[in-house]
């Protein structure tokens, strides 16, 4: 087994690994954490991808990062752009550790997306067999892998637990419940290289 494969294995077995919606409904980070561990598997196996150019990519791997790229990528950032981050602002200053902290991260999502869309185009043309550059490709992939790690990072270092003093348990609740509901029946945002 090949160390893409290993941690396309490693991400898939993550997957299985969900907290129960219950728990999920019990704790909006229970959700978000969970979702940031996809993410970092995701960034391995975009390594082990990187780390295979030119000649080794193995090339259903690399269809099933784009395929993550393209849906697990925006159905993240949209839970936390269009549902956590409006109830946490809610009645809160904008010169708040909050309100800064949440600026932060949107404008960092939106690059992520931007990224992510040209990444699972350059893996699908890989998996196509159309040339590319590797220099380029292995470039783009360790940005953006380093840049998540990072993110996630500092969402969990500095994000979450403003958060979590702004949140009481009923409202955690409520958030997550809204998430849920938006990601039924597979409510999934999807970055196409034909979505405008």
């Amino acid at each position: 087994m090949s160390p893409q494969q290993r941690r396309l294995r490693e991400l898939t077995e993550c997957m299985r690994r969900a907290p129960s919606e219950a728990a999920q409904r019990e704790d909006i980070f229970a959700l978000l954490t969970f979702e940031h561990m996809l993410q970092e598997r995701l960034c391995d196996l975009l390594e082990a991808i990187a780390d295979a150019l030119p000649g080794a990519v193995d090339l259903a791997t690399a269809e099933a990062a784009a395929f993550f790229l393209r849906t697990h990528y925006p159905a993240h950032f949209a839970a936390e752009d269009a549902v956590l981050f409006p109830a946490l602002l809610g009645g809160l200053g904008r010169g708040s550790a909050l309100a800064s902290a949440v600026e932060q991260a949107r404008a960092e999502h939106e690059v992520d997306l931007e990224a992510a869309r040209e990444i699972a185009d350059c893996l699908d043309d890989l998996a196509r067999g159309e040339r590319i550059s590797p220099d380029a490709v292995g470039y783009m992939l360790r940005g953006f892998f380093e840049a998540q790690r990072r993110h996630i990072s500092w969402e969990e270092r500095v994000l979450f637990p403003l958060a979590r003093e702004r949140l009481d348990a009923a409202a955690g609740s409520r958030i997550a419940a809204a998430i849920l509901a938006q990601r039924r029946p597979a409510a999934v945002i999807a970055l196409r290289k034909d979505a405008g």
